[in-house]
């Protein structure tokens, strides 16, 4: 990837990704582009546009990829405390399929000094059409209240991030949610950085868990 300042306040990004498979998927490359500015000190957006694969086993076996376009912003306080994130999603798949997401978020630190922050969420999430080899989601809408800790060391950032809620779904009874994501990257100096990361998410019709390891180094 390479990363390019423009003047004080914008930047610019790109990414290129090799994908090697096993089984039936075949070999591939995800990219991205990535604008983001900072009109303020509270205010700041980002546009990300890119091409990946559609990582569900099954749509890899079918070779499923996703184009997609990420527009979003985030807003504060002079005092740090309070944050407000909107966030949308278009993507449009190689089958044809094409998926709507809307996102905001809500945040305010209890604590400054003990890196405590609560959250209200609320996202919707629309599939225009059903699929086998993915979650589809119609018409999901999901209201989501928890905490984030997220305390910074000089070798260390962990974090953990827990949202329970409430999702509605059309066609399916709703239900309890829940949201977890948990990392530990380590630093070494201000380029290199490495950790686990685990992600578990659950909907009133599908739950996903992720683990990866994340190394990143900035030449």
């Amino acid at each position: 990837g390479v990363a390019r300042n423009l003047g004080l306040f914008h930047s610019i990004s790109g990414q290129v990704l090799g994908h090697v498979l096993s089984g039936k998927g075949k070999n591939d490359v995800s990219a991205l582009a990535d604008i983001s500015s900072r009109w303020t000190d509270f205010t700041g957006t980002e546009f990300v546009v890119g091409r990946t694969l559609y990582d569900t086993a099954s749509a890899l076996n079918q070779n499923i990829t996703e184009s997609y376009l990420n527009a979003s912003a985030t807003f504060g306080d002079e005092d740090g405390n309070w944050r407000f994130s909107p966030k949308v999603r278009f993507s449009r798949l190689s089958d044809k399929n094409q998926r709507y997401t809307g996102q905001a978020e809500v945040s305010r630190y209890l604590n400054h000094r003990q890196n405590f922050r609560a959250i209200y969420q609320y996202v919707y999430d629309h599939m225009r059409d059903l699929s086998s080899f993915y979650y589809s989601p119609q018409e999901l809408q999901e209201h989501q209240l928890g905490l984030e800790y997220a305390p910074k060391f000089k070798h260390a950032e962990p974090f953990i991030r827990y949202l329970p809620g409430y999702g509605q779904e059309r066609g399916v009874p709703s239900g309890l949610i829940q949201e977890l994501e948990i990392g530990l990257p380590l630093k070494w100096g201000e380029e290199t950085s490495f950790g686990p990361y685990f992600a578990y998410s659950k909907t009133p019709t599908y739950r996903r868990n992720t683990y990866s390891a994340v190394f990143s180094h900035r030449f």
